[in-house]
């Protein structure tokens, strides 16, 4: 969520430092909120400062975005309604059923479509990223390594899903990710005043 009330608050520096800090022991580049926050953080901050070198990184940095979590693009310009060239479309690097993604992994990219989809929708934005996405279509026709390599990935850190997410996924209350969630959690009692309290009842943290 971090990431979406700072984006909202222009506050780009703020969600480049802390990525920056916590990246060696929170690895939130790995996490689609932060894949896609990061580059659209770098893009504005890039056009308020004119600064060609921050906007090519922000290129960059969205491209490889799209590489490692592709079924995010097409779910994201519908929720912005927006219909895409063919090009970009049929692309069978984009075209990917999210169904093939982990359950974790469809979890994520939906939390981050539902409530991050708002900033992605002004045109500047969307051209930029549509531009990225072509981009892309044409590094994938190259069979690249890279792509391959990152669905592996993707199947091995996203196998599960943490209950602290699924937890988080309840209180936000968006329909299209609570029907995500694995069976076993749905098939439990919620209780609204504590959602999927701690399996062992110890919270894992610890007051001041």
């Amino acid at each position: 969520m971090i990431d979406f009330y700072a984006l909202k608050a222009e506050e780009y520096n703020f969600l480049l430092q802390l990525a920056e800090e916590y990246e060696a022991t929170k690895r939130l580049s790995q996490l689609p909120n932060f894949a896609f926050s990061l580059p659209l953080a770098l893009h504005c901050l890039g056009k308020q400062q004119n600064d060609k070198k921050m906007l090519e990184e922000a290129d960059e940095k969205l491209q490889n975005a799209l590489t490692r979590f592709p079924t995010v693009l097409l779910a994201l310009l519908d929720k912005c309604g927006v219909v895409v060239e063919s090009s970009v479309s049929a692309s069978p690097h984009f075209k990917m059923s999210p169904a093939k993604d982990p359950i974790g992994l469809q979890i994520l990219n939906q939390l981050f479509i539902e409530r991050n989809h708002h900033l992605w929708k002004i045109p500047d934005v969307l051209t930029w990223l549509v531009e990225c996405a072509k981009e892309v279509v044409r590094l994938s026709q190259s069979s690249e390594p890279i792509f391959k390599e990152y669905s592996k990935r993707n199947k091995m850190l996203y196998e599960g899903t943490p209950r602290t997410i699924c937890r988080h996924v309840v209180v936000s209350e968006f329909q299209s990710v609570n029907a995500l969630l694995p069976r076993h959690i749905t098939s439990n009692p919620i209780l609204a005043y504590d959602p999927l309290p701690p399996s062992d009842s110890v919270a894992g943290y610890s007051m001041p």
